[in-house]
């Protein structure tokens, strides 16, 4: 495990915390690291992309009236709706296309934005793809 020590973890989001529980880490690139993380809600097991905001070229991120709410840690914009990172909203738009892991959640803080997606099958079952050499 890279980033995803105790340590580590323990410092991200309070909110994080209440909701979701550490299973391991998936990955880490540019703009931060994804985890495998089970709702304490319901017991799923999905992924949780930590992004850097300050990682996050602004043509990267969306300003939107259509989100529905603000979610935890983020404001409203001045203009009007919310600003995220487009990712998030482009999966929450292709919500229910067939080969498009699912969006469940986003959330933020002062540091870093969260996206929850379901976790595709292979990493479910098999765990992340590993080479070996």
């Amino acid at each position: 495990m890279g980033f995803a020590t105790p340590s580590c973890f323990a410092s991200l989001s309070p909110y994080l915390h209440q909701h979701y529980a550490l299973v391991d880490e998936i990955g880490v690139g540019g703009s931060g690291f994804v985890l495998k993380v089970r709702r304490r809600l319901d017991g799923a097991v999905l992924a949780l992309k930590v992004i850097a905001k300050d990682r996050v070229p602004r043509q990267n991120l969306v300003r939107t009236g259509s989100w529905g709410f603000v979610p935890h840690g983020f404001e409203e914009h001045e203009h009007g709706g919310i600003v995220v990172p487009s990712e998030a909203y482009a999966l929450r738009r292709l919500q229910g296309h067939r080969g498009v892991c699912g969006y469940v959640d986003l959330f933020g803080d002062e540091l870093f934005f969260y996206l929850v997606r379901s976790l595709p099958l292979s990493f479910l079952y098999l765990g992340p793809c590993r080479t070996t050499s």
